[in-house]
């Protein structure tokens, strides 16, 4: 690791805290040519992690953190096996969805295939707490909270403020001097 790099990593450990550095270190080197972390399991990562950074007070009450996913997708059984090895006060469960009725959840994936119907999806589950990720390379989704994009090999994610407050959510400062993009 070149110099400008280490020194960029203790910054971000000053500004953030080490957790979400270690996160961000792991999350902004991985390249999927040749690797053993395939995309799928960084955004399962990128997906759970964002938990922490989200206010969830609007629906705290529920007893099991409900991931919902539309459409098919590889990241379901990521997130499954994420979901498997995490206990604690409220256990994560990953469903599949029908975008035709949607259940409460606390985070909708919404997979590229089905990304027609983000529009729609964020009108179901407006002011009820519920953070909508899209994955959109060729254009950002203007309706979901988050968008999951890959540039140079990398996923990154960018934030839609005004469908984050449409939700009735709020994220962290710190989760947004991440993203690759903010769009008002």
């Amino acid at each position: 690791m070149s110099e400008q790099n280490n020194t960029m990593s203790r910054s971000l450990a000053l500004r953030l805290g080490a957790p979400m550095a270690i996160f961000m270190a792991v999350l902004l080197t991985s390249s999927f040519k040749g690797s053993d972390i395939d995309e799928y399991q960084v955004k399962a990562m990128f997906i759970t992690n964002f938990i922490k950074y989200v206010d969830w007070s609007s629906n705290e009450n529920e007893s099991d953190f409900i991931i919902g996913i539309v459409g098919q997708s590889d990241i379901k059984a990521e997130l499954e096996k994420i979901a498997e090895s995490k206990k604690g006060n409220r256990p994560m469960k990953v469903v599949q969805l029908d975008p035709e009725k949607p259940v409460p959840c606390n985070i909708v994936f919404v997979a590229q295939s089905e990304s027609r119907r983000v529009k729609k999806l964020a009108r179901d589950f407006a002011g009820k707490g519920v953070l909508l990720v899209s994955e959109d390379n060729k254009s950002a989704s203007r309706d979901a909270g988050i968008n999951l994009i890959k540039i140079d090999n990398k996923i990154k994610f960018e934030i839609n403020q005004t469908s984050i407050r449409y939700a009735g959510l709020r994220l962290s400062s710190q989760l947004q001097l991440l993203a690759a993009a903010l769009h008002p």
